[in-house]
C-alpha cells in the first residue's frame, strides 16, 4: 500500500494547483482517462487550458467562497471541451495548494446536499435517548446509502460498543473488535472496491505527499480493506460522529458489488453526522455514566438563537469543537422566549428570523441579566435599536473564534 498522500481511490480523479488555482502542481495518474486530447505534460500546465475558461473561472470563484470552511464546495454537471460526458468536482484548499476532485456526475439526482441532510435530520430531531439515536441513524444512514447492512458503534480503547444496526439482507457479520485503526478523521470514507489498485499521484519534484486526509478520493487503511474482506463486503462507507469527547461511527456495507456514492449524497451524510452528533450532545448528559464517563465537562455553554437549520448544525459542530457547548437551538422568536429557563453562560441571536427579529428575546434576556451576542449579514453595519447601541456583534459569514470570544466576553462582561 502507498504511504498516506500518495495515493487516491480508483472511481475518481484529483487535481491539485497553486492557491491561486492557476497552475497544476501535482495530479492523479490516470487524469489522462479524462482528457485523452491532451499531449503536454499536466503538471505546470495552466489549469485554463485544461478545464476550459468557463469551468476554470467557476471553480476559481467557488474557492474564493470556500477558501476557509474544511468542507469542499460541489459543482454538479461540469463539463470540459472536448471531454464527453459530465463531471461532479470537490474543489477545496488543502494546505497551500487548491484541489479539485472529479467523479461522474450524479445527473439522476434532483436533490442538493442540502435537501437531502435536511430530510433526513428532520428524522431525529424528536428523539431524545442515545440508543433510539443510533438505531435511528443507522437505518437513516443506511436507508440513504441503499446499503445491506449498517452499524452504528461506539469506539473504546481496545473495543466497541454497537449502538444499533440496520439490516436489509441477511444476518450481520460481526463488529469489528477495535475501529480506531479504522477512525478516517472527519470526513465520511466512501470505499467503492476494496480490490482496485490505487491510483498513484504525479507531483512536481521535492513536493511533500498530498494531504489527503479532507479530500473524498483518499485510499483507504488495510485493516478496514481486511475487515470488509472478511465480511464479504466489495464496497462499504465509513461515516465519523464525533460528540463531547466521544468518538462514534457508522460502518455501512454497500454491497457485495463495487459501488460509489456520489459526491452530493456523501456531502449530505457529513452534514447529517454533524446534526447527528449536535443532537447528542443535547441528550447525552442523562447517560453519560453509560456512554462517557470520561467526557470532558464544557467550560462556555451557549443558546442558539438561528431560523436557518443548517447554518444553526454546522454553528454548533463548529463550537463544540472550539470548547463550547450548545444547549439549545431555536429558529423562531416564540421558541426562543420559550428556552430562555434553560441554563447557558450567552446566547447568540441571529438578528433576523424570517419575516420577524429577535429584538423580544434580547430585551427579556437583558431583563434576566443573561448575556447575548447579536449576529448579522449586515455585520457591524446592523442598525440596532438605541436601547441596544453597543451590543458586541458577530457578522456572517461566520468565524468561530470571533464567535467564541465575544460570547466570552459577554459572559464576563455579565459575571
Amino acid at each position: 500500500m502507498a504511504e498516506p498522500g500518495e495515493a487516491i481511490q480508483t472511481h475518481g480523479w484529483l487535481i491539485a494547483c497553486d492557491d491561486q488555482a492557476r497552475i497544476i502542481r501535482r495530479h492523479s495518474a490516470n487524469l489522462a482517462d479524462i482528457f485523452p486530447h491532451w499531449s503536454e505534460p499536466f503538471v505546470g500546465a495552466r489549469l485554463r487550458d485544461l478545464l476550459g475558461s468557463e469551468e476554470s473561472h467557476r471553480l476559481r470563484n467557488l474557492l474564493s467562497r470556500f477558501a476557509a470552511p474544511a468542507r469542499p464546495a460541489l459543482v454538479s454537471g461540469c463539463r470540459f471541451p472536448n471531454v464527453e460526458g459530465a463531471f461532479d468536482a470537490a474543489v477545496h484548499f488543502n494546505g497551500e495548494e487548491m484541489v479539485l476532485e472529479l467523479e461522474p456526475s450524479d445527473g439522476h439526482s434532483g436533490l442538493s446536499a442540502l435537501d437531502r441532510a435536511a430530510a433526513l435530520i428532520d428524522r431525529i430531531e424528536e428523539l431524545g435517548d442515545p440508543n433510539e439515536l443510533g438505531q435511528r441513524a443507522a437505518m437513516l444512514a443506511g436507508a440513504a446509502l441503499d446499503a445491506e447492512q449498517t452499524f452504528f458503534l461506539m469506539l473504546e480503547p481496545e473495543s466497541v460498543r454497537v449502538a444499533g444496526t440496520y439490516r436489509r439482507l441477511g444476518a450481520p457479520p460481526s463488529a469489528p473488535e477495535s475501529l480506531n485503526a479504522f477512525w478516517p478523521g472527519r470526513r465520511l470514507h466512501a470505499l467503492g472496491d476494496i480490490d482496485a489498485p490505487e491510483i498513484a499521484i504525479v507531483s512536481e519534484p521535492d513536493m511533500l505527499p498530498l494531504d489527503t486526509g479532507m479530500t473524498a478520493l483518499r485510499a483507504p487503511p488495510d485493516p478496514l480493506r481486511q475487515w470488509l474482506r472478511d465480511s464479504g463486503f466489495r464496497s462499504a462507507a465509513f461515516l465519523p460522529v464525533a460528540s463531547d469527547g466521544l468518538r462514534l461511527a457508522m460502518i455501512a456495507g454497500l454491497g457485495r458489488q463495487p459501488r460509489f456514492p456520489s459526491l452530493g449524497l456523501r456531502a449530505a451524510l457529513e452534514l447529517f453526522a454533524e446534526a447527528l452528533a449536535l443532537r447528542l450532545r443535547l441528550v447525552l448528559p442523562a447517560h453519560h455514566e453509560a456512554w462517557a464517563p470520561d467526557a470532558p465537562t464544557e467550560p462556555l455553554s451557549v443558546l442558539v438563537v438561528e431560523d436557518q437549520q443548517m447554518v444553526a448544525t454546522q454553528l454548533a459542530a463548529a463550537l463544540g469543537e472550539a470548547g463550547a457547548k450548545v444547549v439549545r437551538i431555536c429558529g423562531t422568536v416564540n421558541s426562543a422566549l420559550e428556552a430562555l429557563d434553560e441554563t447557558f453562560d450567552a446566547a447568540l441571536l441571529d438578528y433576523s428570523l424570517g419575516g420577524e427579529n429577535v429584538i423580544p428575546v434580547a430585551r427579556e434576556l437583558e431583563a434576566r441579566g443573561k448575556p447575548f451576542v447579536f449576529a448579522s449579514g449586515h455585520g457591524d453595519d446592523l442598525d440596532l435599536p438605541l436601547a441596544f447601541a453597543g451590543k458586541p456583534i458577530v457578522g456572517k459569514p461566520y468565524k468561530i473564534e470571533k464567535i467564541v470570544a465575544a460570547l466570552r466576553a459577554a459572559k464576563e462582561g455579565k459575571a
